[in-house]
């Protein structure tokens, strides 16, 4: 990542790993060592977790540095948040679009430009087959295909991570979760002792690697899961395109906030960081990963988006020299015991899993579903396109 010295010239930290996960049902409670600032975030309207039920993502917040400003792109669901944050664009999409596999996203990705431009080389972990063979990510972004990266599976990536031969860049896709399969994304209304655990696993992993001492470690959540936030989003967002999304929204407005660390030993204990003008948002990470790899944001070579380009970045946020050498021990809770429903699913890919938990009223129900997938998997797939296809943007 860049320096405060050398933004874009003088790289310093050699590796950038970004783990997003799915919807913020974690909070983060942190005071700021030196300014005394605390910051909590809800998990819920009517209650959050404590610091002591969830030690991992409030430990490693505590340790090294947490915005409590970092907006999600959009003011709605997955998808098109994370399309900002690829692409720097949702190409007017402001919902998920469900089957019969959600959302795909033409065009080329920051990682496309980061390798071809930036001549960084980059990876994909992921957990499980989305769909013809693919990641989510991949999937739902088919210019990572032909972008010259390295894809394979989360256990490669504690492999590469022990043997010092993690990508420039690593993409850490975590395993998805609904109330019938349970992930390790923190998302509602899944253990969100599972994230604990894989954030956990990962930390240490990194924490461990030959390439740690150089490395910038980024935790961040695509959106906020419609939890209660009293800081409103503001209505100045740039919007990236011509895009007119559902009900006329003109793609101006920011979404709620959402928990975003930086985990490295070039970040100061107890950091609180917020952008000194503008907004800090999902295209952030666009914005200062190309300056990292020297790349001009405000190039005409690609098209990340018009919001990219002005995009508050945050490599001031790590100093030039380290600044942070502790090694964490933190108690990892016990996840709960996955619910039954959860063996019924094995082999089944995660949007298959989700249509049948809609449509389902019992078990019963569930593993006749199941077993008519497994009986025609190709036939299945078609009725669920044939209900709500969604054309490629």
């Amino acid at each position: 990542m860049p320096t405060r010295r050398s933004p874009a010239k003088d790289p310093k930290l050699d590796g950038a790993i970004c783990r997003p996960h799915g919807e913020s049902s974690a909070p983060i409670e942190i005071r700021n060592v030196e300014t005394g600032l605390v910051y909590r975030a809800a998990s819920s309207a009517t209650g959050n977790y404590t610091l002591a039920q969830l030690p991992v993502i409030n430990s490693l917040a505590e340790q090294y540095g947490v915005s409590d400003a970092w907006h999600s792109s959009v003011p709605t669901q997955t998808n098109p948040n994370r399309a900002f944050s690829m692409i720097g664009t949702s190409k007017g999409m402001n919902n998920n679009a469900w089957y019969p596999y959600n959302d795909i996203y033409k065009g080329d990705t920051f990682l496309n430009v980061l390798q071809e431009k930036g001549k960084k080389s980059w990876g994909l972990y992921y957990h499980d087959i989305w769909h013809d063979k693919k990641c989510f990510t991949e999937y739902t972004f088919p210019a990572l295909s032909n972008a010259g990266g390295h894809i394979a599976t989360i256990d490669h990536f504690f492999l590469d991570a022990h043997l010092g031969r993690l990508k420039n860049f690593t993409y850490i896709e975590p395993k998805w979760g609904i109330s019938t399969r349970p992930g390790n994304d923190y998302h509602p209304p899944t253990d969100v002792y599972a994230g604990e655990r894989f954030l956990w696993d990962v930390y240490t992993a990194l924490y461990s690697s030959p390439q740690w001492k150089e490395m910038l470690f980024i935790v961040t959540f695509d959106e906020h899961g419609g939890t209660y936030d009293h800081v409103a989003p503001t209505w100045d967002a740039i919007p990236p395109d011509d895009h007119i999304g559902d009900y006329k929204f003109g793609f101006n407005l920011y979404g709620a906030r959402v928990p975003t660390l930086l985990i490295s030993r070039f970040v100061k204990p107890g950091t609180v960081f917020r952008a000194s003008s503008g907004t800090l948002d999902h295209t952030s990470f666009i914005n200062t990963f190309l300056r990292w790899a020297g790349v001009d944001v405000n190039s005409n070579e690609f098209d990340l988006g018009k919001r990219m380009p002005e995009a508050p970045h945050f490599d001031d946020v790590l100093f030039p020299t380290p600044v942070n050498d502790a090694k964490l021990d933190v108690k990892v809770p016990a996840s709960a015991a996955p619910p039954k429903s959860a063996d019924i699913f094995d082999g089944v890919p995660f949007p298959a899993i989700r249509a049948i938990t809609r449509d389902s009223k019992n078990e019963e129900e569930m593993k006749a579903a199941v077993a008519q997938y497994r009986a025609d998997p190709a036939a299945f797939e078609a009725t669920l396109a044939a209900e709500k296809g969604t054309p490629p943007r």
